[in-house]
């Protein structure tokens, strides 16, 4: 299914995805999770979706700092590892 907002001039899609994502987007789509065995939420949930739209201004600010965290938490994660391989080595020797 492709979500698109009503208003698209009004919407970023980075920062749609970024909501989406984020845990209030996230407990919005458990709150609309229909009983199933397989988790299902229908279209008329989804268009009942309400997500707060500030400025695109702060949207793109939001988008651009989503990215960067990101990016940190990729690299701090990579850091840990290259970190953990390095003491592994001293230790082996």
């Amino acid at each position: 299914m492709i979500l698109t907002p009503k208003d698209p001039t009004q919407v970023l899609p980075d920062y749609l995805a970024l909501y989406l994502n984020s845990t209030e987007g996230k407990n919005c789509f458990k709150r609309l999770n229909e009983t199933t065995t397989i988790p299902f939420i229908s279209r008329a949930s989804l268009e009942s979706i309400q997500i707060p739209v500030p400025t695109l201004e702060r949207q793109r600010a939001l988008a651009k700092f989503g990215e960067l965290n990101q990016t940190y938490t990729r690299l701090s994660a990579r850091k840990l590892t290259l970190q953990k391989r390095i003491l592994e080595h001293e230790l082996s020797i």
